[in-house]
């Protein structure tokens, strides 16, 4: 079987298990149980095996998966599908619980029926795969291998900002609503805010390091600041809107989406620090990044 296939076999059957364990909680009034912490952890899981499992999408990452690129778009769907059925059914319950179940089940089916087919599209195609070896390596200038130091630290820095600005900026809904924040509600707003503004301020930093040409850098922060900002507002916003409480759990989703932009340029961060160290070599890259100036 095809690793990365095996791999997103077992996240496919972790991602269901996690959804239909948080089901139970609910379901079991469990989960009033839990400190504010453990239910936000619990409630983002299956969101985090959403993120993990998109691996499969990355056929610009990883040649071969062109050759699954729908399969595997149909594969991630029915995931979402699933989980947005748990989440209503969660939030509002259906008129038959074992009728919800019944879905998953077959969605659940679905996804194991996709991933056979890709992994048998993936084994016929590595036949046709061309050694690494006899692949023209591309040329890496001076100045990019010169830059190595601040690229690395520019993305490294990118995945740690982000992650900082999705659970302190983009969680506000939930960490105001929170029992017990009603009267001091101003704290997690104000600490939002400052974050927001840092994350901007960092990427911006970031980008410029990152990329040699800056005007190109200054057009991708603007856009990606756009985008996040409209996420931020829209969770922001939404965090004073009166509503369930278990509603504002999901409200950082909806930042998240607004993030897509920024996560795809983190991601042509680390490809492009990849294809530079398949370029020169993991000996060069290593002594350009511990070079210094």
């Amino acid at each position: 079987m095809n690793k990365n296939i095996k791999l997103l076999s077992r996240l496919n059957v972790l991602s269901y298990t996690v959804m239909l364990f948080m089901y139970a909680l609910v379901k079991s009034n469990s989960l009033d149980n839990l400190n504010n912490l453990t239910k936000f952890f619990i409630g983002s899981s299956p969101l985090l095996f959403m993120i993990i499992t998109s691996f499969i999408l990355a056929s610009d990452a990883n040649k071969e998966f062109k050759a699954i690129k729908y399969a595997a778009r149909l594969d991630w769907g029915v995931r979402l599908a699933a989980f947005v059925i748990i989440l209503f059914e969660i939030s509002y319950g259906f008129n038959n619980m074992y009728l919800s179940l019944g879905i998953i089940l077959i969605l659940f089916i679905i996804n194991c029926i996709l991933e056979n087919i890709m992994n048998r599209k993936l084994q016929e195609y590595e036949k046709y795969l061309v050694n690494k070896e006899d692949k023209k390596k591309e040329k890496i200038s001076y100045l990019e291998k010169s830059n190595l130091r601040n690229m690395v630290k520019a993305a490294n820095s990118s995945l740690f900002s982000y992650f900082i600005f999705v659970g302190i900026s983009l969680s506000i809904a939930n960490t105001k609503n929170m029992e017990g924040t009603e009267e001091r509600y101003l704290i997690p707003v104000i600490l939002s805010i400052a974050v927001a503004v840092w994350f901007a301020k960092k990427n911006y930093e970031n980008y410029m390091n990152f990329y040699l040409d800056k005007e190109y850098a200054k057009k991708i922060f603007i856009r990606n600041f756009i985008f996040a900002l409209a996420g931020y507002l829209i969770s922001l916003i939404l965090s004073f809107i009166n509503m369930k409480r278990e509603l504002y759990d999901y409200i950082i989703f909806i930042g998240i989406i607004f993030t897509i932009p920024v996560i795809v340029t983190m991601r042509r961060m680390f490809l492009r620090l990849k294809e530079i160290k398949d370029a020169i070599g993991k000996e060069d890259y290593n002594y350009f990044i511990l070079k210094k100036d």
